[in-house]
Parts: structure tokens; sequence; C-alpha cells
């Protein structure tokens, strides 16, 4: 896509102890994040736990009921301020798009330019939307255009007032698979080049993990974990960080003797020492296990296979697990019903104590 718009100086968004309650439920919960400038920070987590509530709160649209909202260094909510959206300089795009139906592409685009003379204006909502490669659809109507196309004029127009800080509820879920990922890869292009400040809410962490610069996991209203993606993918910080961005195997065990004893061997636990004899988990995403030969490894039966294209996974039944682990495996797969040995790959895994505080520390 081409673009001619001016580069911009990237605004600054702090969330400190942001907590909010609608009568007597809890909502948010003391949520403090901050989010880098010019990248693209992802609020990700289940329906219900609040980040949708917490974009609000940024644009205005809700206040808290305790901490404290800061642009550029500015409280805009908190106990001593209250900014209207309308002057946050702050960019809301919906999930729905929210484009009027009776106006074109260009009447769309330039509707938030009101303050600007006439002239001006007209000029503005052109550049935004040809950096969002649009312009021979300008005079066409919502109706007349696909999922795509509305959701990239949804983009101009909240692009078109040079906002400090942009926030995107959702933006792709309305698009189809396919769709999906053409938008998504042409919209993290022009917001790359505006070098913009943006925050994404999804559920969704396949999507997550490919557009998010900064990740913020979210459950109860907490945050749970934040970092870069590849970070948390790594090292979660909890079973339940681990389960917010793919699947895992939960290998329940027991702390013995400096590691974790399972139904897989005992795993390696040096920093685990004060967990002597308590239970533990042992997490694992099915592609770090791995088929073994024969007299090594763990014994295991394939009870289920299921083709993914790239790769194959497979649902392995081991004793003294109480459900099947789940395996990956690229190229060719034995068939369901054969008896095969696994093992974890060197390094890989994670451990947790079970039953501890909402984020247990990690053991390596």
């Amino acid at each position: 896509m081409a673009s001619d718009a001016p580069q911009r100086a990237a605004g600054t968004l702090r969330l400190d102890a942001i907590s909010c309650r609608f009568g007597s439920r809890l909502i948010l919960d003391t949520v403090s994040l901050d989010a880098p400038s010019g990248r693209v920070t992802v609020l990700l987590g289940p329906s219900g736990c609040g980040k949708t509530t917490l974009l609000r709160i940024a644009a205005g649209i809700e206040r808290p009921s305790a901490g404290r909202v800061l642009i550029d260094g500015e409280e805009v909510a908190g106990p001593s301020a209250f900014v209207l959206p309308e002057h946050r300089r702050v960019g809301l795009m919906f999930q729905d798009y929210a484009l009027f139906p009776h106006l074109t592409v260009r009447e769309n685009v330039a509707f938030g330019l009101g303050a600007l003379p006439r002239a001006e204006r007209g000029a503005v909502a052109a550049r935004a939307i040809e950096g969002v490669g649009l312009a021979r659809l300008a005079d066409k109507r919502p109706g007349q255009l696909s999922g795509g196309e509305q959701q990239r004029v949804a983009l101009a127009r909240a692009l078109a007032p040079s906002p400090r800080i942009l926030l995107m509820d959702e933006p792709f879920s309305n698009l189809d698979r396919g769709l999906r990922e053409d938008v998504r890869s042409s919209t993290l292009d022009v917001l790359r080049r505006a070098a913009i400040t943006t925050i994404v809410v999804t559920h969704d962490p396949e999507e997550a993990l490919a557009i998010g610069d900064h990740l913020v996991l979210l459950g109860e209203g907490r945050v749970i974990q934040a970092g870069s993606a590849q970070d948390l993918y790594a090292r979660p910080v909890s079973l339940a960080a681990a389960r917010a961005l793919s699947e895992v195997n939960a290998v329940p065990g027991r702390f013995s003797n400096g590691g974790l004893a399972t139904p897989l061997g005992t795993i390696p636990a040096p920093s685990a020492a004060g967990a002597e004899g308590a239970d533990g988990w042992l997490c694992l995403r099915p592609e770090v296990l791995r088929l073994a030969p024969a007299g090594s490894g763990t014994e295991g039966r394939i009870v289920a296979k299921t083709f993914r294209g790239a790769s194959v996974l497979l649902s392995v039944a081991v004793k003294g697990l109480p459900s099947p682990l789940r395996v990956a495996v690229e190229g060719q797969a034995p068939d369901e019903g054969e008896t095969i040995r696994l093992a974890v790959a060197d390094g890989a895994g994670r451990i947790f104590v079970q039953d501890a505080s909402r984020s247990p520390a990690a053991k390596d």
C-alpha cells in the first residue's frame, strides 16, 4: 500500500492501577501497563476478562473507579482530571467498523475532521484513503465494499485526525480466515509506517502472537503476564498464562530430590528446592514432545490422529496420566492404535507448583 501520510511523533500511554466496578461487580482490578511508543500492544484474554472495558477507559468512554490514565504524561482520567474523548487525540476503531451507510468512503473518512477548514479536510481525507490503498473506491458507499475494504475505511477514518494513540477493538474478528490474514498484514503495514502507538484487543492467541510487539495477558480483571510475544510463549509465568497462548499438556507430578517426578520421567527442577514434596505441573506444548526410538522415552498408545495439513496431531494415552497427551508430528505419523515411545525435547517445558497463588512462579 502506498502512502503519503507524514510521520508523526508517537504518543505514550500509561494505565496506572486502573480499577473498574459496575455495581458490585469488579471488572478490572488495579491493572497497570505502559504501551511501548510507536509499537503495537495487544490485550489478550477470554470474554469477560475486562480487556474491552480497559480500552474504553483509555478512550474516555468509560471512567475508571480508581487509578489514572496518562497520555504523553498528562493525566486524562483519574483523581485530578477527566478529559473528554474528543480532546484526547485518541483514535478508536470499533469491532463493527461503525461506518455510515449513506456516506461515501470519502465522506466517512472526513466525518471526524470537522475542526479543519473544508478544503483542508478533503486533502487530509484523501491522504488517509490513499494510505490504506482505497483511492479508487473513494466515492463508493460501505454497502458496495467487501468486508476487508470496509475495515480499511474504518482504519483510514481513525488515522485521519492524526491521533497520538490508536485503539482497536477486535478489528479483524468480522472477517473470514483467509481475508483476515491479508487484511491484518496490510493493516500492520500501515501502522508500522505511521509509527503510531496502537492498542489492539483480541481473544485470538494466534492473532496476538502475529501482530503484537508487546502482549498483555488479562484474566479475571488482572494482568497475568506482559512482555514480548516470544517471551510469553517460551516463558509463561503460570499454567494459565501458557494456556492463554496455545494448547498445552499439563502433566502432574511431585517435587522430589531437585526434580519433578512425572509419568514421563523425572524432570530436573534445580530452582524448586523449596517445593520438595509438593505437587506440581509439567507444562508441555504439543510440539516439544518427540517420537523416541525403541528402548527410550515413555511408552504410549495412539488413541486418535488428526490431520492438520503441515502436521499431524496425535492423542497418546500414557500410563499414569488421566487424559491423553497431545503430540504434534511433522511428516509421516504412526497410525491410531499403534504403541509408540515419547520423549521431551531437551530444555523444553515449564514447571509450576500446583495450587499456588494466581501467578505461581515458574521453575526452570
